[in-house]
């Protein structure tokens, strides 16, 4: 898989209050991610696009673990601003990771958010 990394100046310093966006959190990167930003104090926030979470929900009979998927997903287009006040708390997003191909419009889109 294609990972993508999107960084703001910010994110070389690590600063507390950060957060670092993982869209389709796929591979085994994801844990060395996570230990990473423990490590430095950083919120890494999961997410799925709508194509990849389109592809994880296909073969799924289990409603719950499909609405579980849809709870997963990065907000839609416009809805970036909204989302980063109420999901970050006034968190500064220092970087954008994408796991997928699938995902990097989306990625790309909530680097700006």
């Amino acid at each position: 898989p294609m990972l993508c990394l999107l960084l703001a100046p910010a994110a070389l310093a690590a600063p507390t209050g950060a957060a670092l966006i993982y869209c389709d959190p796929v591979g085994y990167e994801g844990r060395y991610f996570r230990e990473a930003c423990e490590a430095r104090g950083v919120l890494l926030v999961r997410l799925w696009s709508t194509p990849y979470a389109a592809m994880l929900s296909e073969d799924l009979e289990d409603a719950e673990e499909r609405a579980a998927i849809q709870r997963g997903c990065a907000p839609a287009a416009g809805e970036e601003a909204a989302w980063a006040e109420s999901a970050l708390s006034g968190m500064a997003i220092t970087g954008v990771l994408c796991g997928s191909d699938a995902g990097l419009a989306t990625a790309e889109r909530l680097q700006h958010a």
